[in-house]
């Protein structure tokens, strides 16, 4: 965290109105508004005063909306100016005697906030759960209401002020019902240094990683002001005046789904660091001081840069810093807190501040203070944390912001592993085994995958991918796979199956994933299968009465199952699997990057596959699979591997291992080529991968650049004529072909729409090889139906042509350089090079901007095919 500017350490009416500009963004506002207040009298005034006094805080409020009874006339400035108006009013709701809560006057009495939407439609309301102690003319809700609504522009939540301290509605509504954006009136009475409004609102939006617009109320005397509006990534605009009394309308554009943006903040372990590193100072020169009302433990800051701890209880708080311009006068100290607060209201608290003190008396340390003259160059602070809400706030001189200045630092790297395992399959059986032989068979595979999993940790692995069918097999029919199904829950639950393995009972298989993930601090991916029950009032229920999806799920490093993925397009022999209704879209943020999760034929089509990386942003795709390698273009590590390139993305690939059916071929991938990967057709051997991979590979600076594919070739014209063409057929599909009957030159052949260009040289030209150019512009029918535009430069498997396109391993023939190209119809192109024994060839080729794949320096080994794999998803069958 770096920055250089000096560092410093109720609810009466408030108003926040929302404008759609487009479905991925749109324009809030926020109004900071100076209240007129009522005389101060303990007589209850007529209905007709208050209404005058509300019309006067209402003009100023319709001012500020056109800039931007009671409820007609929030909704009819809504409806005037098509604009979504969100107030906060009282609400009265009639009781009597039968209900003992009921009070004396017998009505309960809300602080309420309502929302108008721009037709005027009172959309959403809510009762203010957690009231300030001064609240006493309001009553409370008996639970907590947990509001939201839905736009063209987001999904919305909304709470009020006290409301933000507590879990219940705040968390709740972000972290489990998935708000886009917060709504958040005020009335917030700014408490230095560590709860200005601005300053802990920020925060707030930062650490739960969610839009958050804030309207405080205006009055000096009361040190109320602070209003903002606030992205995940920081602020987009606030305001903070304690010199007038004028209100003040903020407006600025802001992402309408947070999480599907490429900057959205990557999930942070905060304790990650501070756990890893020894105590940087010893405690001997601790003092005690007090902030707002909370004993922190402090220790001075006596030299110009340097590391400091300071602990109290379980929480050390670790500082490195280097002031740009300190000044004598002032004091600054790193503190800690961890205890309970217990003033206007209970709650726990975990804090790490560095702050300045009042005076150079350190008995002022934690006193209000808000200007400074003391610059920082950086700073790093960290502390070990107990919890995961931590809300990261920097407060410069003036009570101001530093959007910008700093981050909350993840991984910028993590250590990927998959393991591709050989599984132990059951018994060809007609009927099914009893649930206990069931476990069994799969406990002995799960001794196999622990040991990889153990090992992976040992290297440092942060996360480990097993394959599709890792703990069972795929030798089944739909009744003798329901032994080894279980329930599988949705990760909603906040479920950690090896502490709490009877909550969803029986779960023996979750329960040991579990266990394996949090006895080796690692995040665990493992492919099983789950039944849903379901009845006759479903027309498409099972006649077992259950759904049964091959499912894959993944447990965090504490063994909290966090993702569960049911396969959407499962391949033909797939008979024991019902596919889900709809494609479910699966992500997961880790502190070392954002992550996707699909399986094995997924692959091939739209949805699930390109959308979470298209549209979702996520960094690494987890891919359990059982690949049956298809010459010369569907290899696992071929594909895969093209895949990740195509498509900018890292992809972990664990294949299952089974040499008689082709079975082998798992890599760790990265957008700019493979960091490991293995293909083994000698042995049944299982075999562990581990690489470092960037977390968020978007950001880095080897990032490839974007990729027009038909550029090049739709700007030149045909090499050669098409008078000695024929046709030949790769896996199934009718592909026309040309032979390359030179040791070099130029090629083309076309096939409907495409045309495939080739500049060739061979360095060694064995007489009994034969290379061919080829294209396929068509519907692929077989094992499912997908539209497919393909380039390929192969190798025939013998001089007969009749022979191209048939699978072949092994090459003798080398290139000193290629260049090839095609005028495809689709964006999405992966690029394949695959060499003799079925080897990538990292480093040797790359792909131009104008969408030529072209060798770096001549590929080390003979080459078997070098492919552009072009999918157009717009032309499949609806």
């Amino acid at each position: 965290m770096v920055y250089s500017q000096p560092h410093v350490y109720a609810t009466i009416f408030t108003l926040s109105v929302l404008k759609a500009c487009a479905l991925d963004s749109y324009i809030a506002a926020v109004y900071e508004h100076s209240v007129i207040l009522s005389e101060d009298t303990k007589i209850p005034v007529s209905p007709e005063d208050a209404l005058m006094l509300m019309n006067k805080n209402m003009d100023v409020l319709e001012g500020a909306i056109k800039a931007a009874a009671l409820q007609e006339r929030l909704s009819c400035m809504a409806r005037s100016n098509a604009i979504y108006v969100v107030a906060n009013i009282g609400d009265k709701k009639p009781c009597n005697s039968s209900d003992p809560k009921c009070p004396s006057d017998g009505h309960y009495q809300y602080n309420t906030d309502v929302v108008f939407d721009s037709e005027g439609k009172l959309v959403a309301r809510y009762h203010k759960y957690n009231l300030f102690v001064t609240e006493t003319q309001f009553d409370y809700p008996k639970e907590p209401e947990f509001v939201t609504f839905n736009t063209s522009f987001g999904k919305f939540g909304i709470f009020t002020c006290a409301d933000i301290l507590f879990h219940d509605p705040a968390v709740v509504l972000v972290s489990k019902l998935q708000v886009d954006t917060v709504l958040f009136p005020t009335a917030w009475m700014n408490t230095l240094p560590l709860l200005s409004a601005s300053q802990f609102h920020s925060a707030w939006a930062m650490g739960m990683g969610v839009n958050f617009l804030s309207a405080n109320t205006r009055n000096s005397s009361l040190d109320m002001t602070g209003s903002g509006i606030y992205a995940p990534n920081g602020p987009r605009v606030f305001h903070y005046n304690t010199e007038t009394e004028n209100g003040h309308l903020l407006v600025a554009e802001i992402n309408s789904h947070p999480r599907l943006s490429p900057t959205y903040p990557i999930a942070v372990n905060w304790s990650s660091y501070a756990t890893s590193i020894k105590q940087f100072s010893p405690d001997d020169h601790d003092f005690s001081g007090v902030i707002y009302f909370d004993q922190f433990t402090f220790t001075e800051l006596t030299k110009p840069e340097g590391n400091r701890t300071v602990c109290q209880k379980d929480l050390c708080c670790h500082l490195s810093y280097r002031m740009a311009e300190k000044q004598e006068d002032e004091v600054y100290v790193l503190g800690a807190f961890d205890g309970l607060h217990v003033v206007e209201g209970e709650y726990y608290l975990q804090i790490c501040t560095l702050l300045k003190c009042k005076s150079r008396d350190l008995k002022t340390c934690g006193q209000p203070v808000a200007t400074a003259h003391t610059s920082f160059d950086t700073f790093s602070l960290s502390g070990t944390f107990g919890t995961s809400y931590i809300f990261p706030e920097v407060l410069l001189t003036g009570v101001q912001l530093a959007p910008g200045e700093f981050q909350a630092f993840a991984l910028d790297s993590y250590i990927a592993a998959v393991y591709e395992h050989s599984v132990i399959l059951p018994d060809v059986t007609g009927s099914p085994v009893s649930s206990e032989d069931a476990l069994t068979l799969m406990n002995k595979n799960m001794d196999v995958l622990e040991g990889a999993i153990k090992e992976a940790a040992q290297q440092g692995a942060h996360i480990i991918v097993t394959p599709e069918d890792g703990i069972y097999g795929w030798v089944f029919k739909r009744d003798t796979i329901f032994p080894y199904l279980e329930d599988i829950p949705d990760p909603q639950v906040n479920w950690i199956p090896c502490t709490d393995p009877e909550r969803f009972a029986p779960a023996a298989v979750q329960e040991r994933l579990s266990c394996m993930a949090r006895n080796n601090s690692i995040y665990v991916v493992a492919n099983i299968g789950d039944k849903k029950p379901c009845n006759s009032s479903d027309p498409k229920c099972p006649s077992n009465g259950h759904y049964q999806y091959n499912t894959n799920v993944v447990f965090d490093s504490e063994g909290k199952l966090v993702a569960r993925y049911h396969k959407y397009n499962l391949f033909m022999s797939e008979t024991q699997f019902d596919s889900p209704k709809e494609p479910e879209i699966v992500t997961f943020n880790t502190s070392f990057g954002k992550f996707g999760i699909f399986t094995c034929f997924d692959i091939l089509f739209h949805d699930p596959a390109v959308t979470l990386v298209s549209k979702l942003h996520v960094d690494t795709v987890l891919f359990p699979t059982a690949w049956m390698n298809v010459l010369p273009h569907l290899t696992a590590i071929e594909f895969h591997s093209a895949w990740a390139m195509g498509m900018g993305v890292n992809f972990l690939a664990a294949d299952t291992h089974n040499t008689s059916l082709a079975m082998t071929g798992s890599g760790i991938y990265a957008p700019d080529g493979p960091r490991a990967f293995h293909y083994n057709m000698e042995t049944e051997n299982g075999h562990l991968l581990v690489a470092e991979l960037s977390s968020q590979p978007r950001l880095s600076p080897t990032y490839p650049s974007a990729i027009n594919w038909s550029a090049y070739a739709t700007s030149v014209k045909q090499f050669s004529p098409d008078d000695h063409n024929f046709s030949g057929v790769i896996f199934f599909d009718k592909f026309t072909f040309t032979e390359l009957t030179k040791p070099e030159g130029n090629r083309t052949v076309c096939q409907k729409d495409l045309c495939c260009h080739l500049s060739y040289r061979m360095v060694e030209k064995q007489e009994d090889e034969v290379y061919v150019l080829g294209a396929f512009d068509g519907l692929h029918v077989v094992e499912g139906e997908y539209y497919l535009q393909i380039c390929t430069l192969l190798k025939c498997k013998s001089t007969d042509l009749k022979t191209c396109g048939q699978p072949v391993a092994t090459a003798h023939t080398r290139f000193e350089a290629f260049s090839l190209s095609g005028t495809f119809g689709t964006s999405y192109v992966f690029p394949e090079v695959l060499l003799s024994e079925v080897q990538l060839a990292p480093g040797e080729f790359q792909v131009l901007s104008d969408g030529r794949l072209i060798s770096q320096s001549g590929a080390s080994k003979p080459v078997l095919t070098v492919t552009l794999f072009g999918r157009w998803y717009e032309k499949d069958p609806p």
